[in-house]
Formats: C-alpha cells, structure tokens, sequence
C-alpha cells in the first residue's frame, strides 16, 4: 500500500518553504520554516528573500529527490552528509542550516521523514498519531536543544513543524480536551481534508490570536 501526503501551512510572520513531488510512485515532501523573528542585514533587508528560497528550492529537486530516486525512500533512513547540501556546498537541511537566525524542518518520503530543529530557532517538532483509538501527540525536537532525528510514519500519521510556545501551550494540561492537535488529527481522521488546499484552511481556522511565526503540516493518508 502507497501513502498520500497531504500538506498545508500557515504563517504570520518567518519565513517557510514547502516542496513536494512525487518520484517513481512515491510522494516526497520538503518543508523548512524560519524563526519567528525577521532578521536583517546590515542594509535592512531581510536575509532569507525569494533568492534564498529558490537555492532551496532547487536543492530540493536536484540533490534530494536524484539521491531518493538512485537509493529509494529507504535512504530517508541513512542520509550521508553530502546529502544535505548542494553542488554549492549550502546546507539543505539539518541542523546547520541558517534560516534567519534558526530554523526547523522535514524531508519524508515512503514511510520515513528525517526531521531537524536548530537548537533556539522558536521552533520544534510534532508528531501526532492515533494508536489503538488514542490520540498520541509527542514532541520530537524541542527548540531548547536542537537535534535531528529521523523517524517511522505511517497512514495517520501528522508531523507539524510549529513554533515551541505555541506548541507548549496547545499541549498544557489545562487544554488536553481541547486543543489545536486534537483538532487537526480528529479531521484528518474523519476525511475531511480532501486537498493540500483545504489543509492550509484548516490550519487557519485551529490557529488562534496567539499564533505568531509558521507552521507546516505533513499528514500521511492511505492509499490502496
């Protein structure tokens, strides 16, 4: 059985990237989202602009999907260094990267995402899941620390990159019955998400006053 990737973001200030292309059957995503704080040069222009954004862009369709279609999805799994980075020698994903002044992100393909989260970007790493009819939501990468890992996804499975606080507080004990995670796995659970479109809709309406920065979505969806 194949897997659907279904995507969505939303943002109110950062920077984000988001790819996604389908190689020998396989869905493959790429999303990288920027700090919450807009930096800028000595000039005052911004440093990530649509310049920096093609390099990943195109890294993304040259380096990374050439090494998954030589070495299938599986390769997900055990990345090489030379992997992530470009002819350039630019990182393109992984904790060097430099997406303002921290960044956090995701390449999945099959049933395998490699995650990362640059140790204080703002942002982490979410993955949400229903096991036995439960909702588990688990943080995988906390901005505290950084790191990478990668990790197993399969149908049902949503991975969100997102900034920590908001996180946090979606995950407080005073909001478990109630919170934007809950939300987003009871919809996709229910089929309501139909498109990538519809996604970034859903993620607007469970974002509140409090959201500030970007957040990407990744839901894995069963196909038969």
């Amino acid at each position: 059985m194949q897997s659907e990737f279904l995507t969505g973001y939303v943002k109110t200030g950062g920077h984000i990237v988001l790819e996604k292309a389908a190689v020998k059957g396989n869905n493959v995503f790429y999303t990288v989202c920027g700090d919450l704080e807009e930096i800028r040069d000595a000039a005052g222009m911004p440093v990530m602009n649509g310049r920096s954004k093609g390099v990943l862009a195109s890294g993304f369709h040259h380096e990374m999907i050439g090494a998954i279609s030589r070495g299938g999805t599986d390769c997900i799994f055990s990345l090489s260094e030379k992997t992530f980075y470009n002819s350039e020698g630019q990182p393109l994903a992984g904790t060097e990267m430099n997406f303002g002044s921290g960044c956090a992100g995701m390449l999945a393909a099959g049933e395998g995402a490699y995650v990362w989260a640059q140790e204080g970007s703002g942002m982490c790493v979410i993955r949400i899941a229903e096991v036995l009819g439960k909702s588990r939501i688990i943080k995988c990468l906390s901005s505290d620390v950084g790191g990478d890992t990668t990790v197993s996804i399969m149908p049902g499975t949503i991975l969100a990159v997102c900034p920590e606080g908001w996180a946090d507080a979606q995950l407080s004990p005073e909001r478990k019955t109630d919170n934007a995670f809950s939300t987003l796995l009871s919809v996709f659970s229910s089929g309501e998400i139909r498109d990538d479109a519809f996604f970034d809709r859903v993620l607007g309406e469970i974002t509140d006053e409090d959201f500030k920065g970007c957040m990407a979505v990744l839901a894995v969806k069963g196909l038969n």
